[in-house]
């Protein structure tokens, strides 16, 4: 059996230099036996001891469920971006009175997609009229809702990712770091960090399309502490988009337009997934975060890509 580490430690006031190290770790079925190390490495003079051990029994971490629902659908034609916004919120009133989601997700830039003419024409501030549309539903529904429109700043525009709350609120933004150049030659200027929000299911993160070409950016969301990244997405390669979910060990959630609105696992598995250009669709799937992933000889998988990695020794 891999083993279970126990990472994480709290420095004790007294005696000095002393540390309590503690984990809820699951016991493999018909363990009869454990075998508890301590070890200290890469030091020629250091000592360490064991100061006092025990084991008790604990209940398995209570589940976090949390009912996840992606949007697939693609405005065409529209006279102006509030058109095309007006579809989305439409379809959410479709959608969710049967499906009841804790989080919707919808599209990149959705106050331009269907609309001719640069991103200017559709620019609008946060809060703006897009999310004062769709914070009607989020309170309707009691839902966070994650999407992507383009954002006037002053002069500045920026592809900017929004979660709004169960009440309608803004509890989040994320302006696209990692920019196309096609993006860059109509006037969008880039974001400067990758923040993290607290809901009350967890922690998320947001991506927006070409960031997922980056190992960088997703790293950085797990490093926060981010269990769900939510990716609207113009288009891409789902290997990449997979490959974001695997070597986080967190929950990808995009939604595209040439690109399927998926559910992807911290394995990489598809859990639910709406087709590209098969109409409007949304796929849906109960996920829950306190679920463990144990893996053959590696143990815990997000003990695997979120503990063992040292970014210290990367750089900048």
């Amino acid at each position: 059996m891999a083993p279970g580490y126990v990472w994480d430690a709290r420095e004790l006031k007294q005696p000095e230099g002393t540390y309590e190290f503690d984990r809820v770790l699951e016991a493999p079925p018909k363990t009869r036996a454990v075998d508890l190390e301590l070890v200290l490495q890469w030091t020629p003079t250091g000592r360490v001891e064991w100061q006092a051990m025990s084991f008790q029994s604990a209940a398995a971490p209570a589940p976090r469920k949390v009912r996840v629902a992606t949007v697939w659908l693609r405005p065409r034609n529209s006279p102006a971006g509030a058109d095309s916004v007006e579809r989305f919120a439409e379809y959410i009133d479709r959608i969710a009175p049967e499906h009841r989601p804790d989080v919707i997700v919808l599209g990149e830039m959705i106050n331009r997609v269907g609309v001719s003419g640069g991103p200017d024409q559709q620019a609008e501030p946060i809060p703006g009229p897009t999310t004062e549309r769709l914070a009607g539903q989020a309170r309707r529904y009691r839902s966070w809702i994650a999407f992507s429109i383009v954002e006037r700043a002053g002069p500045d525009l920026f592809n900017t990712a929004v979660l709004l709350d169960r009440e309608g609120r803004v509890a989040g933004t994320y302006r696209k770091v990692q920019l196309p150049f096609e993006e860059v030659s109509l006037g969008i200027a880039p974001g400067g960090g990758f923040p993290v929000f607290a809901t009350d299911f967890g922690t998320v993160g947001m991506l927006i399309c070409h960031d997922a070409s980056f190992s960088e950016a997703a790293r950085e969301l797990a490093l926060k502490g981010a269990e769900v990244i939510l990716m609207p997405i113009w288009g891409g390669r789902e290997t990449l988009v997979r490959a974001r979910a695997i070597e986080n060990g967190v929950y990808v959630v995009t939604s595209g337009y040439d690109y399927p609105s998926e559910i992807i696992s911290p394995t990489g598995e598809v859990l639910a997934a709406a087709a590209i250009d098969k109409g409007p669709a949304v796929a849906v799937a109960e996920i829950d975060l306190s679920r463990s992933f144990p893996q053959d000889y590696l143990g815990e998988w997000k003990d695997s890509y979120q503990r063992q990695q040292r970014p210290s020794a990367y750089g900048r």
